[in-house]
């Protein structure tokens, strides 16, 4: 659990960074991962 919750957490401080809702189902931007 902690793994998928350091990705999310990495992954919504880049969608911050851009001002992206946190949706990363809704949002393909968060494939550039």
């Amino acid at each position: 659990r902690q793994e998928f919750e350091a990705e999310f957490h990495i992954r919504y401080d880049v969608l911050a960074q851009y001002n992206i809702p946190s949706l990363p189902a809704d949002c393909p931007s968060t494939n550039f991962s």
